[in-house]
């Protein structure tokens, strides 16, 4: 758990070991992003929730984590850390890595319903540091050789609206996610009381950012600021 976060409930502590029964070993909880200095950036981390409840969750249902797993409440049994944790490779990502890891040894994993509330980064500058790193898991992901990685950023190719020309070319596989950002998006501006449609645009900013990640290697753990 990162220091700027907290569940809101101890629900998954009574889901532990059910999962555990059913074979999963190590688990995730639900993103609920909490506002910080930034309403824009607060407004852009409203992705990772609704994430969770739709792609996250699909691939814990069927327990491989082929979209990474997040620090936040990271759920591991502990003869699991001590076999996978300390033998993986160093990355800046790390979680991702981990699920990687994880992947490749057939352990399952496992989504609770309990939220995490994370505070978002205090201003945009914070927020495209942080997506720079989260896009070194393309390359994480090509190591060990994930190519579903794919689906994770085609999405996002196809809804930026620097593609805009695109849902015009391509319009049935653009409709559905396009429909599913611009849903997101809006429901974001509500939260943090933005003009409709303002975050939408700068989404444009979070994809660059994570695009400029993958391509550029980052060597150092950068940590933002979050007080």
């Amino acid at each position: 758990m990162d220091d700027d976060s907290y569940p809101l409930d101890d629900h998954f502590l009574y889901e532990i070991p059910y999962w555990e029964s059913k074979g999963k070993l190590v688990g995730n909880g639900i993103i609920f992003p909490r506002q910080g200095r930034s309403r824009t950036a607060y407004a852009l981390d409203w992705i990772r929730y609704f994430d969770d409840l739709t792609r996250f969750r699909f691939q814990h249902v069927l327990g491989k984590p082929f979209f990474g797993l997040h620090g936040e409440l990271l759920i591991v049994r502990g003869d699991v850390l001590k076999e996978v944790w300390l033998k993986m490779e160093e990355s800046v990502t790390e979680d991702f890595c981990f699920a990687m890891h994880l992947m490749e040894k057939g352990i399952k994993t496992f989504q609770v319903m309990t939220k995490i509330s994370v505070k978002s980064p205090n201003s945009l500058r914070d927020l495209v540091r942080q997506r720079k790193r989260w896009g070194n898991i393309i390359r994480d992901a090509m190591r060990h050789k994930n190519f579903f990685i794919i689906f994770f950023t085609l999405p996002l190719f196809f809804t930026s609206p620097i593609f805009a020309p695109i849902w015009f070319i391509l319009p049935s596989i653009a409709i559905v996610p396009g429909t599913y950002f611009t849903f997101v998006y809006l429901y974001a501006s509500a939260k943090a009381r933005l003009l409709p449609f303002l975050p939408h645009a700068l989404s444009v900013v979070d994809f660059v950012s994570f695009l400029v990640g993958g391509v550029r290697r980052q060597r150092s753990f950068l940590i933002i600021d979050k007080t």
